[in-house]
């Protein structure tokens, strides 16, 4: 049996913009992505901590070592410039798995850079 499981979580992210001509997404800064092993075209879960709001969207690539956070299209009713976030993103792995498992956790500065 499969298990659906918490893959990549980046915390307390800071939206550095809004777009809401551009297609329902999220821009997230190509260094972020790769550190939470997420693609461009992955869904992903965003909670909202400023106003307690949950969706999903779509990624999309954002500039390498910018600390991008852009939300866009209509999600931008979820969720404003300087707003805080979390990003999640699911996975399935078999159940004999789950004991060994381990999520990715991400953290990062006020400026969306990554904390080691």
């Amino acid at each position: 049996m499969m298990r659906s499981i918490i893959k990549s979580k980046i915390n307390r992210l800071t939206v550095t913009r809004t777009d809401l001509n551009f297609k329902d997404s999220i821009t997230i800064d190509e260094n972020l992505m790769d550190k939470a092993d997420i693609m461009e075209g992955d869904k992903v879960s965003i909670i909202n901590l400023s106003n307690d709001e949950r969706f999903e969207t779509v990624v999309v690539k954002g500039i390498r070592g910018t600390g991008v956070i852009g939300i866009n299209g209509s999600n931008v009713h979820y969720a404003q410039k300087d707003d805080t976030i979390i990003i999640l993103l699911y996975g399935h792995i078999p159940e004999e798995n789950l004991k060994s498992y381990k999520t990715k956790v991400i953290f990062v500065n006020m400026q969306n850079m990554i904390i080691e």
